[in-house]
């Protein structure tokens, strides 16, 4: 956020996981000739996740949001996706699921109430309510994707679309600035190589074999994985506070996602 704008720095990133991945998909010749409709859910997803979610979240962040609000706000996502998945999916959750949603959204409150800040502008809230309705879209809509088509083709045609749409945005409401600093560097690569390439593909695959709600349930566990890996590595205190919502989001996960024994 020091170094560059937030949609030129989305822009290049996914310009980047494109290449990656057309590149594996040419290597493996995973490529083929796709309908239509298949051809835009995948560039509508791709707009959804990484244009409209991270791109919202990216926004309000440089326009003053703490990374603590931005995440509670997002962390709604996995309730809403379980209230929309019965009526849209046919996905039926149960009392002990949904009780482990509702421990899982007060964990994530527990790590994250004491790192909020109150001075949130007005465009900054809105730009990550944008974040969380696109990614429960594209959640929805990735998990009700029936098309038959090969991972890495999949997230090819995310990125492009994504790359795209963010250019757009760059220059449609963005003076683009660029500063390239070993920070910089460090964040973009990890951002693009491991975040991009490697969760969203892991994200992606859930979808695709497992339920939506379910699937979601696991963002819970972002804010108290976040809060540990503070203590670990910059040297943040870990309060109580912290370690109940660890454990009490990490419960109510293991709840929502864990399948019944087969008789």
């Amino acid at each position: 956020m020091a170094d560059a704008t937030p949609f030129i720095t989305l822009s290049l990133r996914f310009a980047l996981v494109f290449i990656c991945f057309a590149a594996f998909t040419a290597l493996k010749r995973e490529y083929q000739k796709l309908p239509a409709r298949a051809l835009g859910e995948a560039a509508l997803t791709g707009i959804l996740f990484h244009g409209m979610y991270l791109g919202g979240v990216f926004y309000a962040q440089a326009n003053g949001m703490s990374a603590g609000m931005s995440a509670l706000i997002v962390s709604l996502h996995p309730i809403i996706t379980a209230v929309l998945a019965g009526p849209l999916l046919g996905e039926k959750l149960g009392m002990k699921g949904w009780f482990g949603l509702f421990l899982g959204l007060t964990g994530a409150s527990l790590v994250l109430y004491d790192k909020l800040d109150g001075s949130v502008a007005y465009m900054a809230f809105v730009a990550t309510s944008v974040s969380l309705c696109a990614v429960t879209a594209g959640t929805l809509l990735q998990r009700k994707n029936r098309a038959q088509m090969p991972l890495s083709l999949n997230n090819s045609i995310q990125a492009l679309a994504a790359m795209l749409f963010l250019l757009v945005v760059t220059a449609s409401i963005e003076t683009p600035s660029l500063s390239v600093t070993l920070p910089f560097t460090i964040a973009f690569l990890w951002q693009t190589l491991v975040v991009s390439l490697g969760a969203f593909t892991i994200l992606m695959f859930l979808l695709k074999h497992g339920e939506a709600a379910r699937t979601s349930a696991l963002f819970f566990l972002v804010p108290p994985t976040s809060a540990g890996l503070s203590w670990l590595i910059l040297g943040e205190v870990m309060g109580w506070d912290d370690l109940l919502g660890l454990g009490i989001a990490t419960f109510g996960v293991f709840l929502t996602t864990r399948q019944p024994k087969p008789a």
